[in-house]
């Protein structure tokens, strides 16, 4: 095994040195930190786009991330997309929502399995 996908919380500095020292694939993951009700208030977009801004800026220089997630086992949301799409402005690295739906759900509304 060679990738890791990290989940729910942004991960240590030491751990993602230490994978890109092991030459490890690394999915990072923008915590959303919030779910349920607030998953579509419109209020929560400017915190999410802080989270998506400080993982990339904190991470972008580690090899090992090969991938971007947003959210984890939430259902995805508007706010999901739009901190997607904000994350593909900022870098080029593959990225999508892990939601509850099944698949991967880019953007443009098309989804892999």
């Amino acid at each position: 095994m060679n990738f890791i996908r990290n989940s729910h919380y942004p991960a240590a500095e030491d751990f993602l040195d230490l994978c890109d020292k092991m030459g490890m694939y690394v999915e990072d993951e923008v915590p959303m930190g919030f779910g349920g009700d607030h998953a579509e208030d419109p209020s929560y977009m400017a915190a999410t786009s802080l989270r998506v801004f400080e993982t990339v800026a904190r991470d972008k220089n580690h090899p090992s991330i090969v991938v971007w997630s947003v959210g984890n086992e939430d259902p995805v949301t508007s706010l999901h997309i739009e901190a997607m799409r904000a994350l593909k402005g900022i870098d080029s690295r593959e990225c999508g929502v892990k939601g509850s739906r099944r698949g991967l759900k880019e953007p443009s509304g098309s989804e892999s399995t």
